[in-house]
Order: C-alpha cells, then sequence, then structure tokens
C-alpha cells in the first residue's frame, strides 16, 4: 500500500471525514461504530480548563492600567 493510500484509510474514521462520509453514504454508520468500540478509554488523561482563569489572565495582561 502506497503512503497516500494508508493515510485516507488512517483518516476514514477521522471525525470529519466521518460526517462526510456518512452523509455522502460511503461510510455506514455501522462502520463507525464498529470502529467507535475499538478505540481505548482515553478518559483517565483528561484535563479540565477553567476558560474563565484564563481569560481574566489574559485580560489583565492587556489592560493599560497595571
Amino acid at each position: 500500500m502506497n503512503l497516500l493510500s494508508q493515510y485516507i484509510k488512517d483518516k476514514e474514521y477521522d471525525v470529519r471525514m466521518t460526517e462526510r462520509g456518512l452523509s455522502k453514504g460511503t461510510v455506514l454508520r455501522e462502520d463507525v461504530e464498529k470502529n467507535q468500540k475499538k478505540l481505548a478509554d482515553d478518559s483517565e488523561n483528561l484535563a479540565t480548563i477553567d476558560v474563565s482563569v484564563l481569560y481574566d489572565q489574559v485580560r489583565q495582561e492587556k489592560s493599560p492600567l497595571t
């Protein structure tokens, strides 16, 4: 298999490509679900970010009064 074919196959179940394939009828929902079940559960590596804290920090850095 050449490099381009392998790249396309690897991206077949990328979220954007999956939605496109489902809408065009080139990918079956059953295949997507089967592929999703194969994926590892990576939830233990989850990190949450409080965007309001980041926003406040950026706003303070740009404030002319500081």
